[in-house]
């Protein structure tokens, strides 16, 4: 039988985490950084750009993708542009210095898109309190290639990575999630570095758009007595 206490926290904690009322997306402004324009890629005149609302899921997100007004500006920051660094490493750290950031969305694509299983994309989050966490990003399950071709990654995993963009003509825009760990509850996140282990003709990445969940104060406070339920139940 659940108490009282308990279903009080229970519910808290549901409440807490329900979709979009009780959570605000930020986009992430990064535009000082990229490198590539639209007419870079394939059929890239009809990509999206500017501000943009993607469904990921149950998640209404709005995206600031660039290009300026008409399009012709730079739109992404692209890996193949990018600094090269010891070991053909290039990597790009994304300023962020927002607080309690609960999920990130990012718009990640490749060219010459390649499914080694090790992946060659690392994204670390860094913040206050030296909380840091990293995932790696695996070809034709995380990420694919922009452009449809058997010669390159075609597939995705259809839940943290979701297609938000696609023509008749084979090229695709896909949005990835990361759930942050508790650990970042109360932390500032300060920036999120990307690197890219690849290659030409060996994958290189591209991201153009970067947003931040965070959820409300509302949330917080639920999230908190909920604790605080759980906690006092326990003693």
């Amino acid at each position: 039988m659940v108490t009282s206490s308990r279903l009080v926290s229970a519910l808290a904690v549901s409440a807490a985490l329900s979709a979009g009322a009780y959570a605000q997306y930020i986009p992430v402004d990064f535009s000082a950084q990229f490198n590539d324009t639209r007419a870079t890629l394939i059929n890239g005149g009809g990509a999206p750009f500017g501000p943009q609302v993607f469904t990921h899921n149950t998640d209404l997100v709005p995206v600031n993708m660039g290009g300026g007004v008409d399009g012709s500006g730079p739109w992404s920051w692209a890996a193949a542009s990018g600094l090269i660094g010891p070991g053909g490493v290039v990597t790009l750290v994304v300023p962020v210095n927002i607080s309690n950031v609960q999920s990130v969305f990012t718009i990640i694509n490749s060219y010459w898109g390649n499914a080694n299983p090790e992946g060659l994309i690392t994204v670390t989050f860094n913040a206050t309190g030296g909380v840091s966490q990293t995932f790696t990003l695996v070809g034709g399950v995380d990420l694919r290639d922009y452009n449809q071709n058997p010669s390159y990654t075609n597939t995705i995993n259809n839940t943290s990575t979701r297609n938000v963009w696609s023509n008749t003509a084979g090229q695709r825009l896909d949005m990835q999630r990361f759930d942050l760990g508790p650990a970042f509850a109360g932390q500032t996140l300060q920036n999120i570095t990307f690197n890219d282990f690849g290659a030409t003709n060996f994958q290189r990445m591209f991201l153009t758009g970067v947003t931040v969940l965070v959820p409300t104060p509302g949330t917080l406070g639920m999230l908190a007595l909920g604790g605080l339920m759980v906690s006092r139940r326990r003693r």
